[in-house]
């Protein structure tokens, strides 16, 4: 078998460190029909429930995944992809310490960083009863799940610390578990940039146990969200199951990975390499995404 080291001198440029979406010609070609079809009398007549209780359904509705305690987040407001969320939960908590991975999504540094807001890697100290934390699952650090999460999750529980978890990569994530009835996730947010290839319109939600007051709440009540983004999350959802997810691009997954001899993942993008793949190492981990690899195979058939 080629060594990793040689496979990487020929094939490397489908390989990435960021994390790059599935974009399926199939998902592609639905994404401009639709778009094609929109007119502004969609604007008048989309209404936000539509989009909740799509998104809702489309959660539920995974057989590969299992989503418990979403009943209890009786609150959502639309968001710019997870960023919005982020920012909201950041600035919401800005006078406690901010937690989270150095190896999870760096927008949570971003933020910290431009308003000077405290926060420490989990990695690097105890929680306490001042911190928040954020946190996704799956863990974008390996495409699994973040070490200990079960005890970190009490952990905050005990101490009253809020806890936002990031699902960004529900669409493209398999035999995962999102705990959202653990008493400690306060905030839960999604987004569509990762499995349909929709990063440039924006589309996510955030969903919460009590009703916050604040832009991303004002924004949906006032009807000033992203009307034509919620209409079209709405249309990819009811067409594309995240069942159909899964069984479309999961042998294909499976092939790249022993092509270039990867660890799966419980992530259809993300393999975890060998030392030999350090220049992809992202934190504490070397996490190889494999999305144009994938893409490329589908687009090739």
């Amino acid at each position: 078998m080629q060594k990793p080291e040689n496979i990487l001198k020929d094939l490397n440029t489908n390989l990435t460190k960021s994390s790059e979406p599935l974009a399926h010609p199939e998902v592609l070609a639905f994404v401009e029909e639709s778009i094609s079809n929109f007119t502004n009398a969609n604007f008048d007549t989309f209404e936000y429930k539509t989009w909740e209780q799509t998104v809702r359904s489309w959660l539920l509705s995974s057989s590969y995944n299992r989503i418990t305690g979403l009943d209890l987040y009786k609150y959502s407001s639309f968001s710019s992809g997870t960023a919005a969320a982020f920012s909201s939960f950041i600035g919401r908590n800005h006078n406690k310490r901010i937690r989270f991975s150095r190896s999870d999504f760096i927008l949570s540094k971003v933020v910290c960083d431009q308003y000077n807001i405290r926060y420490a890697f989990l990695e690097d100290d105890d929680i306490d009863s001042n911190d928040a934390v954020i946190i996704s699952q799956p863990f974008s650090g390996n495409g699994l799940e973040y070490p200990s999460l079960n005890e970190l999750l009490d952990q905050c529980a005990e101490l009253r610390v809020l806890v936002m978890l990031d699902g960004a990569y529900f669409g493209i994530s398999y035999n995962t578990h999102f705990p959202l009835d653990h008493p400690a996730i306060t905030d839960f947010c999604v987004s569509l940039s990762k499995p349909f290839d929709l990063g440039k319109f924006r589309i996510g939600i955030r969903f919460t146990k009590k009703l916050i007051d604040d832009e991303l709440n004002a924004m949906t009540l006032f009807n000033q969200y992203n009307v034509f983004g919620a209409w079209l999350g709405s249309k990819v959802l009811t067409h594309f199951s995240h069942d159909w997810i899964i069984n479309t691009h999961m042998n294909v997954y499976n092939e790249v990975c022993e092509k270039y001899q990867l660890h799966k993942t419980n992530t259809l993008t993300l393999g975890e390499g060998n030392n030999e793949y350090r220049e992809f190492k992202r934190g504490d981990y070397i996490r190889v995404c494999v999305s144009n690899e994938v893409n490329s195979r589908f687009r090739e058939r």
